[in-house]
This record gives C-alpha cells, structure tokens and sequence, in this order.
C-alpha cells in the first residue's frame, strides 16, 4: 500500500498529492512541471492568500469558508463584517449608506406593523397619493403588499 504525500509547488503553487511509495518527490515535480505546472497561476494564488478583510482594523484572513459578499457595496468580508453597518459599506453610486455611529435602522417587523396602523387609522381616505418606503434600503412602493413582498425577499 502507498504512502501518499502532499507538496507545494514552488512555481505555480498547486497543491499536488503523490504515492511516495511508488515515486520519489523530485520525480513527481519533474512530472507535474513537464504537463500541468502553469507560472501564470502563481500571482492569483499570493493574492488569493493575501486577501484580508477591509472591516476597519480587521486581519482576517479571507477564506472560501470565511468570505461574504455585501449586498450593498459588493465587497469581499469576513462573517463578521457581513453586515452594512459592520463595514463602511459603500452603494456603487459612491454615497454611504450605513456607518457604525448612525443608528440601527428600524426592523422590517416594525416598519409593517407601522404602514398597517396608519392604513387601518386613516379611516378618511385622501385622495393624495401616499408612498411606502422600506427604511432599510429606502426604496419606494406604491403599496404596502409590494413594500412586504420586498422586505421579505431583500431583507430576510
């Protein structure tokens, strides 16, 4: 039965398994450099385990198993950073949305039960016209069934 051992190559950085009992290590490298070695790969890799968290004061190591993508700015953060309001989270037009010291945004929970009193209490139908907004991302509804369908598909 083999022994089976792990090496890393120098140039392009695969991690590459053998059966020691059947080659040696500098046979196997001369192998793997002569067919699949690729030198292009070795920069991705470095950045790929370079990556830190851009969470303020965070070192983090970013990992597949570790990695989160924000919805608003888009970034690469750690699971605790997942959150706008855990990282300077940017929209793509430039404006901040969330920072640390602003207050947290009411709950979606909160934000129904709100819209449904007042439609429940304007016994007085105006003809004015009233839009919804969901106060976690802002975005306007002309109704309130459309402003729970969002909050259930953006926010939960």
């Amino acid at each position: 039965m083999g022994d089976t051992q792990v090496i890393v190559c120098p140039i392009c950085l695969k991690t590459l398994s053998y059966d020691a009992g059947k080659m040696s290590q500098d046979e196997y490298f001369n192998i793997h450099s002569a067919t699949d070695c690729n030198p292009a790969n070795y920069q991705k890799v470095k950045e790929e385990q370079s990556k830190r968290c851009p969470g303020k004061g965070c070192k983090v190591k970013m990992t597949p198993l570790n990695t989160v993508k924000c919805r608003g700015c888009r970034k690469d953060v750690c699971l605790k950073h997942r959150f706008e309001e855990d990282h300077d989270c940017f929209i793509d037009s430039g404006k901040k949305t969330v920072t640390r010291e602003e207050p947290k945004k009411q709950s979606i929970l909160t934000q129904v039960k709100q819209a449904v009193s007042r439609v429940v209490n304007n016994t007085s139908c105006s003809s004015e016209y009233q839009q919804e907004f969901c106060t976690v991302c802002g975005k306007g509804f002309n109704n309130l069934n459309d402003l729970i369908s969002h909050a259930s598909l953006a926010h939960y």
